[in-house]
């Protein structure tokens, strides 16, 4: 028990302990042969573990389902000691072990930790052996020792796995905010995937139409170019269906016997047998998948699955943050290229015009705004306008949306009147308010105009005063028409000509 214990705290690594304790398990009884059988939860079981002598070499057997009439099955059902004195009852489960190693009876314990069957020692002797009360308290007893080992081997690797992950999480979340290059992203967060999930090659692809394109890579050989490679989502031959259609991982044994066009289509990827992909989810949208390759089939569980996924979610928030910056970044050209457009009509407009946002922010201003500012506001410049000469912008707003003018005077070194307007805008995303300036310089006020109006009408209201003799011209005129017209030799094209200078006279 000693020599259990130390094995256990001596050993690295779950294999380690197991390889270690073996032979100590088996002396506590002085048995001739010790196997223990672990079982595999997500694989439903058992899993390759380890045996003395002989046993070893026949390992094989108990790796894959476990038979309904087998001790490990009977330990699943019910777990608790198995004593047995004649191995008969399970030849079938165990025909091959039996006819290479001498085994008749023996004692099976199942591995129990926090409440879980984790496996079963199984000490075995090549005769018919009683096993007494004292030896079965001590099998339970080194058995109960090498399940709380292999606990706390798994306890630790699961706790150094899930931080050694958070580490690389947080890296790539790191790469995420320092950063918009979608290739270096992505990179990195294969790069940093290969730290918790092993693979050969991996790819990220993008969902673009019904193709699903490659745009990073990491473990290729470099004289098969992939990046820009798509593939048919709608390919029945090819895995990358599965994964979009489903919208859940997918695990390949081994993708070269399943899909015939895989080979094909992965041009230079015959190497390829397990296969695992795993779709890139933004929102409630599938933007594309994370494959990763290897080698030997039947390679990746749902654990590897699991823990891809996280490295996904990285991925796909790089894929929408890059689609997002390139969108943003053509509206930007498309904004900047209508506001240079905007502003040369503006400048072309002698009033001064000023477009405002909703905290009456400037957006954008004319010329003549700029030069008029100083008058209007008393500031040379302005990155926002709640005032014109003193009044508010709701002053000059009209309620119903139309366009009305307020005069309004500035007195400086002269007395000024400028005629103001503004409305409000919803055609425009940004812009929510637009202000018009006219200066009595290019548009006369409203008084202005009276006051000419008034003089033009005293102007015509003095003609005839002033020209005492028009009537007396005009009467000559159409009475000597009127004579010539008279006369029987004037041809009557010349009438015509007589009668249009009496009408003109008469108008005159």
């Amino acid at each position: 028990m000693f020599r259990l214990s130390a094995a256990g705290l001596e050993a690295i690594d779950e294999e380690a302990l197991l390889s270690s304790t073996v032979d100590p398990l088996a002396n506590v009884i002085h048995a001739d042969h010790c196997l223990i059988m672990l079982w595999d939860d997500a694989q439903e079981q058992v899993a390759t573990s380890a045996g003395t002598g002989r046993i070893a070499s026949v390992l094989s057997s108990y790796s894959g389902p476990v038979p309904s009439r087998s001790i490990m099955g009977t330990l699943l059902q019910e777990p608790r000691t198995l004593v047995f004195d004649d191995l008969e009852k399970y030849t079938d489960a165990y025909a091959e072990v039996v006819s290479h190693v001498s085994l008749v009876s023996g004692i099976a314990v199942p591995l129990i930790a926090r409440n879980r069957v984790m496996g079963a020692v199984l000490l075995g002797f090549a005769t018919a052996h009683t096993v007494t009360a004292v030896e079965r308290e001590r099998v339970e007893l080194a058995t109960q020792q090498l399940a709380r080992f292999l606990s706390n081997f798994r306890l630790l690797k699961a706790e150094t796995t899930a931080r050694k992950q958070a580490e690389t999480l947080q890296a790539v979340g790191q790469l995420l905010s320092s950063t918009l290059d979608l290739r270096e992203v992505l990179e990195r967060v294969l790069s940093e995937l290969q730290q918790v999930v092993p693979y050969d090659s991996a790819s990220v692809q993008r969902l673009e139409g019904n193709r699903s394109v490659i745009v990073a890579v990491q473990g290729f050989d470099d004289a098969f170019p992939r990046v820009g490679l798509a593939f048919d989502v709608d390919d029945p031959d090819l895995p990358n269906r599965i994964v979009y259609r489903e919208r859940q991982p997918a695990i390949v044994a081994d993708v070269m016997t399943s899909h015939g066009g895989f080979g094909a289509a992965a041009d230079g990827s015959d190497y390829i047998h397990s296969w695992l992909g795993v779709p890139l989810i933004f929102g409630d949208e599938v933007i594309g998948m994370l494959t990763l390759d290897k080698t030997e089939p039947e390679f990746y569980n749902e654990q590897h699955a699991s823990l891809a996924g996280a490295f996904a979610s990285q991925a796909a928030i790089a894929l929408e943050n890059a689609r997002l910056f390139d969108v943003t970044r053509q509206l930007n050209i498309r904004v900047w290229r209508q506001a240079e457009q905007l502003g040369q009509v503006m400048d072309a407009v002698t009033d001064a015009i000023v477009l405002l946002d909703a905290q009456n922010g400037v957006v954008l201003g004319n010329t003549a705004f700029y030069e008029y500012l100083p008058t209007l506001t008393g500031r040379s410049r302005a990155t926002t306008l709640d005032t014109i000469c003193g009044q508010p912008l709701e002053y000059f707003l009209e309620p119903d949306g139309g366009v009305g003018w307020r005069e309004v005077a500035v007195s400086g070194g002269a007395r000024r009147i400028f005629a103001v307007s503004a409305n409000r805008v919803s055609a425009l995303d940004r812009i929510k308010a637009a202000w018009c300036c006219r200066s009595p310089m290019s548009q006369p006020s409203a008084s202005s105009v009276r006051r000419g109006a008034q003089e033009r009408l005293a102007t015509i209201a003095r003609l005839p005063a002033a020209s005492p003799t028009t009537s007396t011209t005009s009467c000559r005129i159409i009475g000597f028409a009127d004579l010539l017209s008279k006369n029987p030799d004037i041809p009557q094209s010349a009438r015509h000509r007589l009668a249009l200078m009496a009408a003109e006279g008469q108008r005159s």
